[in-house]
């Protein structure tokens, strides 16, 4: 009884942080629909290193922020950007050069002392329990101009990614629909990571769009399957994290981040069952 009352005081305690990992990791899933459709993993999982990378630099030298890391993330990750868009036979072979790059650079920045380790560990698996509640208030504004972005660029960046042809055709313009996704999904995958690490970023940006394209047979069941993975994933991954554990006679709780992502992960055996 005792542990279920210090379960719930914990749940109460971290409202602020559940629920913005639950609204960040609903918006990147969002995203990753859009990801999964347009065949662009590879892209998304590039650019989430690029903004591993750059939250380890601003924290290198003090200028840790979320404009910050938005603004390093898309100087380092642009000219791959519009290097593998030019490179139309092999734009993964550009990607993998990223990647490569900039886990090149994590590794790197480790040289500048062990605090480098320490920030490349938060940049991997994330520090929300940790943040004070006040940053929620400022996230308020982000998640609102992003959640207006997503849904003004949804009919056109649908058309765009069935048929590129057609929607040329019928007078849309490809590369004014696609830059503002860039920067929408860049925008959300540094938050994600800023707060809650890469792992978690990517697991949102795939897993749920994958289990939503997978069994519904229209985009809208796809975004509310994909919505609804990641608000579960989500919520199970951060109470299972505040259950106590004893472990050699001392008590251990696991870590939220990584936690979320392997409850996200068991959904996978689900495409199993997919037609």
């Amino acid at each position: 009884m005792n542990t279920e009352n210090e379960i719930l005081s914990a749940l109460f305690f971290y409202k602020a942080q559940i629920l913005t990992g639950a609204l960040i990791g609903v918006l990147t899933a969002l995203l990753g629909v859009f990801v999964i459709l347009r065949r662009m993993i590879f892209s998304g999982i590039a650019l989430s290193q690029a903004a591993s990378a750059a939250v380890v630099l601003t924290l290198l030298v003090q200028l840790h922020s979320e404009p910050v890391v938005f603004a390093v993330t898309l100087a380092l990750f642009s000219p791959f950007y519009f290097l593998q868009q030019k490179a139309e036979r092999n734009p993964d072979a550009v990607l993998a050069g990223a990647l490569v790059f900039f886990a090149a650079l994590g590794q790197v920045l480790l040289a500048f002392g062990a605090g480098a380790q320490n920030h490349l560990i938060t940049a991997f698996f994330g520090n929300i329990l940790t943040m004070p509640e006040d940053e929620w208030k400022h996230l308020w504004m982000p998640l609102t101009v992003g959640s207006i972005a997503f849904a003004y660029l949804y009919r056109p960046l649908l058309a765009v990614s069935f048929d590129r042809v057609y929607a040329k055709n019928s007078g849309l313009r490809p590369a004014l629909i696609e830059l503002p996704f860039f920067l929408l999904l860049t925008a959300c995958l540094t938050t994600a990571i800023y707060l809650m690490g890469s792992f978690y970023s990517i697991a949102h940006l795939v897993i749920p769009g994958l289990i939503g394209l997978a069994f519904a047979r229209s985009m809208g069941r796809a975004f509310a399957i994909a919505a609804v993975v990641s608000l579960v994933g989500t919520f199970l991954g951060f109470l299972i994290s505040l259950i106590p554990i004893e472990v050699a006679g001392t008590t251990i709780n696991l870590p939220t981040s990584s936690t979320v992502v392997m409850v996200l992960a068991a959904f996978l055996p689900l495409l199993l069952a997919s037609e």
